[in-house]
C-alpha cells in the first residue's frame, strides 16, 4: 500500500474512496488528496478521526479494511481483480474476464430437436430457420415492403405465415396426417408442442429418431414445394410430397441400419436378429 492511492485507487469494496465522498472528502477528513493508504497509517492503526460523526468520515471509517497493511513490508503493491462479480480477487484472466461481458446465451429447448445427431443436415437447417422465425415467408416480404400476395401458395386461402404454412394449412397437415396415420400417435399441431412432444419421455430410442427425422423431413419438403410454387408456378400433389419424403427417410433408415450392425459385429447373430431396425419400426408405424 505504499504506492496505492487513498482517494483514487480501487482497494476497498466500495471502489475509489473519492468516488463516494465527492470533492469534500479530503477537505472534511483532512486527508490531502495525493494521500497513499499507506500515509494515513499510524504505529500500525488507521490515522483517521474517531469521534467525529460527520456523515463523510463514518463512511471512511466503514471502507477501511479491519487488517491494517503492514506499511514497512518490502513487497510491492499489486493489483488483484474480480474478472467476475462472483470471483473472489485474483490475477487478472482476459478469457474469464471476456466470459463475464459475454455469457453465454441460454440453451434453446428445441436445439436437441434440430441438431440431434442422425439428422440429414440440409433439413437440420431449414428447421432451424424456422425456429429462429427467419423464414422467408409472404408476410415477411410485406413487412419488408414489397408488394406481394398475401395468399399460402399451398392452400391458396389464407395468408401465408410461418406457422400456418407448416402447421395450420390444409395442403400441410396431409401431408402430416398421411405420414404418421399408421404410427398409433397423437403428435401436436403447433410448433412449441410439437417441440415439446419430441423432447417428452414419451418417445424413445430409434422411434424418437424416426419421428425427429420425419419432422425434419416434413418443413424441408413442404418448403421446396412452396418454393416450386413460387420460381416455376408447378404444382404436387399432397401424396407425391408424402412418397419423396419416404423415399428419402427409407434410405436414411437402411445407412443407420448399416451402421448399427458395423458398430455390433461382437454381438451374437440371434441377439442381432431379435433387435428392431429402423426400417422394420418405419414398416411397422409408417410406411402405407
Amino acid at each position: 500500500m505504499k504506492q496505492a492511492s487513498f482517494w483514487h485507487d480501487i482497494w476497498t469494496p466500495d471502489g475509489p474512496i473519492l468516488s463516494r465522498t465527492g470533492p469534500t472528502g479530503p477537505m472534511v477528513s483532512g486527508v490531502p488528496l495525493d494521500a497513499s493508504v499507506s500515509s494515513i497509517i499510524t504505529n500500525g492503526a488507521w490515522n483517521i478521526s474517531a469521534r467525529s460523526r460527520h456523515p463523510i468520515l463514518r463512511y471512511i471509517r466503514s471502507v477501511l479494511p479491519a487488517q491494517v497493511p503492514d506499511v514497512d513490508s518490502i513487497d510491492e503493491d499489486y493489483f488483484l481483480w474480480r474478472n467476475s462479480p462472483a470471483d473472489q480477487p485474483t490475477d487478472f484472466s482476459v478469457s474469464k474476464l471476456y466470459s463475464t461481458l459475454n455469457p453465454d446465451p441460454p440453451i434453446a429447448q428445441w436445439h436437441r430437436v434440430v441438431w440431434f445427431k442422425k439428422r440429414i443436415p440440409r433439413h437440420a437447417f431449414i428447421t432451424w430457420l424456422v425456429m429462429r422465425e427467419r423464414m422467408v415467408t409472404r408476410d415477411r416480404l410485406i413487412s419488408w415492403g414489397m408488394n406481394v400476395s398475401s395468399t399460402c401458395l399451398l392452400c391458396a386461402t389464407c395468408d401465408e405465415t410461418a406457422p400456418h404454412i407448416f402447421f395450420e394449412c390444409d395442403y400441410s397437415l396431409s401431408v402430416w396426417n398421411g405420414l404418421i396415420s399408421r404410427s398409433r400417435l397423437t403428435p401436436p399441431s403447433e410448433l412449441q408442442a410439437i417441440v415439446d412432444w419430441l423432447s417428452s419421455p414419451q418417445l424413445t430410442g430409434k422411434l424418437k429418431i424416426m419421428m425427429h427425422l420425419i419432422f425434419q423431413a416434413t418443413i424441408y419438403h413442404l418448403w421446396k414445394e412452396r418454393n416450386n410454387r413460387f420460381h416455376s408456378n408447378s404444382a404436387r400433389p399432397p401424396v407425391q410430397i408424402i412418397k419423396d419424403i419416404s423415399l428419402q427417410l427409407r434410405s436414411k433408415l437402411f445407412s443407420l441400419d448399416r451402421e448399427t450392425t458395423n458398430l455390433r459385429r461382437h454381438v451374437t447373430l440371434q441377439t442381432q436378429q431379435q433387435q428392431q431396425t429402423f426400417l422394420s419400426i418405419w414398416f411397422d408405424r409408417v410406411q402405407v
